[in-house]
């Protein structure tokens, strides 16, 4: 299946042929974890990522503000790719719904220093 992915230091959003468990640890470096957001989209990440850092720092995803008003926020290191699931719960691309609503959600990226973006995504605004 093809996936809209991003990688680490690379713009916008690239198509992916992932076909397999195997496919997809390799393509985020490691074993796989799901992080859902809005309603539909989930984001498949490297669940572990030695050493953290502005270089490998890809998405930040917003949650709001806590009862004290600090902003919560869930940082997503290293590449990562974009799925839906369907009514059985199955891994399948974003459709075109799904894409103009994390579209959508994206709000001004953030610059990091060798002049790539960092996406950050409002993951409660309604839109």
């Amino acid at each position: 299946m093809i996936f809209l992915s991003r990688r680490v230091n690379t713009e916008g959003l690239q198509e992916v042929q992932l076909n397999t468990l195997e496919d997809k640890q390799k393509y985020v470096g490691g074993y796989i974890t799901a992080l859902g957001i809005l309603d539909t989209i989930v984001i498949w990440s490297n669940d572990y990522i030695a050493e953290p850092s502005l270089d490998n720092l890809n998405l930040i995803l917003k949650y709001g503000a806590d009862s004290n008003g600090k902003e919560i926020e869930t940082y997503i290191f290293g590449d990562c790719y974009f799925a839906s699931k369907d009514v059985n719960g199955k891994s399948v691309p974003l459709s075109s719904g799904d894409l103009r609503m994390l579209l959508g959600h994206k709000e001004s990226a953030r610059l990091k220093d060798n002049g790539h973006t960092i996406w950050v995504i409002n993951a409660v605004k309604s839109k």
